[in-house]
Formats: structure tokens, sequence, C-alpha cells
């Protein structure tokens, strides 16, 4: 796993959890990350620009929950499954 520094990458807890894990990461010192985003283009747009509408459509629907401030709670996990599984028969 390759991380930038952002401090929620570089945590103590979260490193211990990729030990146990078995995971090697490795960080990307500050001002490189823009040369390494190769993925950020090839892979996750691809899959981003899929998985928007299905995102928007949940919003949009009565199976969302709203905060107080009415602002969306994020989706439980089996529904996010539900809509990856989904792009991936697609």
């Amino acid at each position: 796993m390759v991380w930038d520094l952002c401090q929620a990458h570089v945590a103590q807890d979260i490193k211990i959890f990729m030990k146990t894990e078995g995971i090697i990461s490795a960080e990307i010192p500050g001002g490189l990350t823009v040369y390494v985003q190769a993925g950020d283009f090839g892979i996750y747009k691809s899959f981003n620009d899929k998985i928007s509408p299905l995102i928007s459509d949940w919003k949009s629907s009565w199976k969302v929950e709203l905060t107080y401030g009415g602002n969306p709670i994020p989706p439980k996990e089996e529904l996010v499954c539900t809509l990856v599984k989904h792009l991936a028969e697609c």
C-alpha cells in the first residue's frame, strides 16, 4: 500500500493494523504525490465515473438517512458492496 503523508495514513494505529494484517506500506514524500497519481486517472477515474450515478441515485432515494443538518449519512457497507458488485456485473 502506497500512501501520501496524510496524518490518517501514517497514524500509529494504522501502522499497527497494517503490520498485523501483513500489509506492507510506504509513504510518498511531500511534493511528489502528483508524479505518482497515474492510478487516479487510469483506474480510479473510470471507477468513479461509473459509480457516481449510482451514488447520486441513492442520495435522491428514500433509502438515504439524513443527519439533523440534512446531510446524507454514509451508506451502510452492504449497500456499498451491492453498488460495487453491480458495477462488476455490467
